[in-house]
């Protein structure tokens, strides 16, 4: 979890990565994962929480920030975005970066566990740092960042994927793209 960018909230705040940017990033990660598989060292929780950390750091950070507006916003995210329209008059969202956090449906921990899982098949490929690369992007199919309120953040339970949002009264199904809620839409024409 971390709270969305003070500055620049809901516009590009990284330029588009490209394959070879993906590429060198899976291949960073792919040393560290298999120095910490071949060393044996995986099942000490130091080193898990470690490869977590950099696991969020180079790859997890550094993709998402770019489309806040098309991930999944809570009904209370989008309550509070488009009330911040209504009292400033603006869309750059500027004083409620503390009251909004992106939160991954599925958590590092379980994306590190599984690419420790694979590890030894994705060692034996000709291009190992390719196989890295196509498992991290399994996790981005889906969307796999939602916005929610820090108030909802609190509510959240441990666990993984939408169970865990349903276990805490959420209901999947009235998350939505910000650009595609009517009031949303609504506020925005009013500012024209």
């Amino acid at each position: 979890m971390w709270c969305l960018p003070k500055n620049l909230i809901w516009e590009v705040a990284l330029e588009e990565k490209d394959e070879e940017r993906d590429l060198a990033d899976a291949k960073m990660l792919f040393l560290m994962f298999k120095g910490a598989y071949e060393a044996g060292k995986y099942r000490n929780g130091a080193y898990n929480s470690i490869l977590r950390r950099a696991l969020q750091a180079i790859w997890l950070e550094s993709r998402p920030k770019r489309r806040s507006p098309g991930w999944p916003w809570s009904k209370d995210a989008r309550e509070i975005y488009i009330q911040s329209m209504k009292e400033s008059g603006k869309t750059d969202g500027k004083g409620i970066a503390n009251k909004l956090v992106m939160e991954h449906v599925i958590s590092a921990k379980t994306i590190t566990d599984k690419l420790l899982a694979e590890m030894d098949d994705i060692i034996k490929q000709p291009e190992p740092e390719k196989a890295m690369l196509k498992v991290l992007k399994e996790f981005h199919k889906d969307p796999y960042l939602v916005v929610i309120s820090k108030e909802e953040d609190k509510l959240l339970s441990r666990g993984d994927g939408w169970e865990r949002y349903e276990a805490c009264g959420f209901d999947h199904k009235t998350f939505m793209k910000l650009t595609d809620d009517p009031e949303y839409i609504k506020a925005l024409n009013d500012l024209k």
